[in-house]
């Protein structure tokens, strides 16, 4: 006989189990027994969704107004609701299902609606609910027409949520205890976050699809995610706690002086992440490294991840980087093909250089390199973005360079891992294994300035299954 294990659950478990169903099918439940159906509408945690669960949007609204009335929890952790696309004639319900939510002590809100033209207008009288602690909100309208008093907020996500000049600075003065603040955004509004040292901010992701503005002043900031669609005004202030910062700006034209220095001071602020990822604009706006002393700025970074197709233009930005990074144990390098920020002449002068030899002709040493590097690793290696000929690979070629140079001044290398990607369409299939072996021969064949270092090369079996195994010969091919 089978024994009905779930019944046998205590209530607060079971609960937790319904935690993770939409309400609907929480409520089909209670047709089991009295248990299950008491069960079923003393949930704490609340989800509604059209019209994946739903079929008729009258029926809907309906089915939520009884699915709150009939619910008995003394108070409500999670309140979500997705509507998808929203009717305006039902607004007023769903301010009565916030009311009711309020009532409850609400603890964690969610509304999502289709877009931010034909959407919900967040109710002022929402910004006093001093029980939340978490509010996302995608596509919704709301107004700061009053002080806000989300005293125990502690997380804020506003996903394309219509945002007015000077609206999160007015929100963040409300909420004390808030660590992590989420916006992205479609249209292009200044944000500025700016907190006292008091206050306890320390996870931020913004993302804007063009012209961005941020002016970002938070000392206890410990993480941060930032990217836009093209390269506006940026300011980041010194962030002393700072673990981890990823920095992605997808070029569109029309760059401007200004930005870029703006990006470029603001790049130095991020100089106490333990992990910095920056993408090819980020490292085109570094400057030219000067090799001289280190003690005025340099970052702290451990693990340093660039997005760069190892051009010309991105040559001394991934130097000056190498170089201000002392402590620099982990680089991760994902190559791609990406475009030149500086379009007006006269900041080309900063590569007037030869980049077939710019690795070479660096007589500097790199603090890093010499005692901290242990463990690289390329993706993307031989991609579209390179400049290999079709049928042979010369040293020339600047992702094979910057390899040659890493090999032979890291001095305390363990580790070299190559991820050779799949074969460019500029390929033709039959000269694919013989590009390969020459790659495979020539990383091999660089000399390496530390004893221990392996060179650990991955090629993709789904490209050519009868590749030899001898392009890695450290490790089988598979």
């Amino acid at each position: 006989m089978e024994v009905d294990r779930l019944s046998s659950l205590p209530d607060h478990l079971i609960h937790r189990i319904l935690s993770f169903l939409d309400t609907k099918h929480v409520f089909l439940l209670g047709v089991l027994s009295s248990r299950w159906r008491d069960l079923s509408t003393s949930v704490p945690n609340l989800h509604f969704n059209y019209p994946a669960d739903f079929d008729d949007e009258g029926y809907f609204v309906r089915f939520v107004d009884r699915a709150l009335l009939v619910n008995s929890s003394p108070n409500i952790h999670k309140f979500r609701l997705s509507w998808f696309p929203f009717n305006r004639e039902y607004v007023s319900h769903v301010d009565a299902w916030l009311r009711f939510a309020m009532r409850k002590g609400i603890q964690e809100l969610d509304f999502s609606f289709p877009c931010i033209n034909d959407s919900y207008a967040l109710p002022s009288w929402i910004l006093n609910c001093e029980t939340l602690i978490s509010l996302t909100l995608r596509n919704c309208w709301i107004r700061v027409s009053k002080p806000v008093n989300f005293t125990n907020l502690t997380a804020l996500h506003l996903d394309y949520t219509k945002l007015r000049v000077g609206f999160v600075e007015d929100l963040l003065k409300g909420c004390p205890l808030l660590e992590e603040l989420a916006i992205r955004s479609s249209i292009s509004v200044p944000v500025k976050i700016c907190t006292s040292s008091s206050l306890q901010l320390k996870r931020l992701k913004i993302r804007g699809a063009y012209n961005l503005r941020v002016n970002i002043e938070a000392p206890n900031l410990q993480i941060l995610k930032f990217s836009s669609g093209t390269l506006g005004k940026f300011s980041f202030k010194a962030m002393p706690f700072l673990k981890a910062a990823e920095v992605s700006i997808f070029y569109h034209g029309d760059v401007k002086k200004k930005c870029i220095s703006s990006l470029r001071s603001s790049l130095l602020n991020l100089r106490y992440a333990r992990v910095l990822k920056l993408c090819s604009t980020c490292i085109q706006a570094m400057p030219i490294p000067t090799f001289e002393d280190l003690h005025s700025c340099f970052f702290k970074t451990k693990v340093l991840v660039l997005r760069t197709g190892v051009q010309k233009y991105e040559l001394p930005g991934i130097a000056n980087l190498l170089w201000s990074s002392p402590d620099l144990e982990n680089l991760i390098i994902d190559l791609g093909r990406y475009d030149c920020i500086y379009e007006d002449k006269s900041c080309m002068l900063k590569y007037d250089f030869d980049e077939r030899e710019y690795w070479e002709s660096l007589t500097a040493t790199f603090p890093c390199l010499v005692h901290h590097l242990k463990t690289i690793k390329i993706t993307g290696f031989v991609g579209e973005g390179s400049s290999i000929k079709v049928t042979s690979f010369h040293e020339k070629d600047e992702q094979i360079k910057l390899v040659k140079f890493l090999l032979k001044n890291a001095m305390v290398l363990e580790k070299m891992i190559i991820h050779v990607c799949d074969r460019p369409t500029f390929v033709k299939v039959e000269q694919w294994p013989e590009i390969l072996l020459g790659v495979a021969q020539k990383l091999l064949a660089f000399p390496r300035a530390s004893s221990r270092a392996e060179v650990d090369s991955k090629f993709h079996a789904i490209v050519e299954p009868s590749l030899p195994k001898v392009l890695n010969p450290q490790c089988p091919y598979t």
